[in-house]
């Protein structure tokens, strides 16, 4: 991690992955949307101010390890040199011991996944791509 870097911001729901990533003066640099997730995924996105919209639909629609995997290479591949710093993502329950912000451990993604039954619903949604992202960039 340097000081350089960039900070990722990501909320996953249940059929679309927003995301924006900021330089160290807090300058959006990259940000946008994976939508259509189960059925005809496609990017939305703006990198330095210009919009595009791609056509993710080529593989499985609902294979979220691989669209969250694509999106992390498309997003790094925008970014200046010095790659990300931090990474953040909401989750939508955190219990009584996680109701603010918690650098993801393997203690406290195995309490946030307890949490499943009282939000079935978001919690996989929102837990599945911080697994992916703690094993593909450890120590972030």
């Amino acid at each position: 991690m340097t000081d350089s870097g960039m900070i990722l911001a990501i909320n996953a729901g249940s059929s679309s992955v927003k995301f924006a990533a900021f330089r160290p003066d807090f300058e959006r640099a990259v940000s946008g949307t994976l939508e259509g997730i189960g059925s005809r995924p496609r990017l939305r996105a703006s990198v330095a101010g210009i919009e595009s919209l791609e056509d993710w639909s080529g593989g499985a629609a609902g294979d979220v390890p691989d669209l969250i995997r694509r999106l992390m290479a498309w997003i790094e591949a925008r970014i200046p040199s010095g790659g990300l710093r931090a990474i953040g993502h909401r989750v939508a329950i955190g219990g009584l011991d996680h109701s603010g912000p918690a650098r993801i451990t393997p203690d406290v993604l195995c309490h946030l996944s307890t949490l499943v039954p009282i939000a079935p619903l978001p919690q996989p949604r929102n837990l599945e791509p911080i697994e992916i992202l703690t094993a593909s960039h450890p120590g972030i």
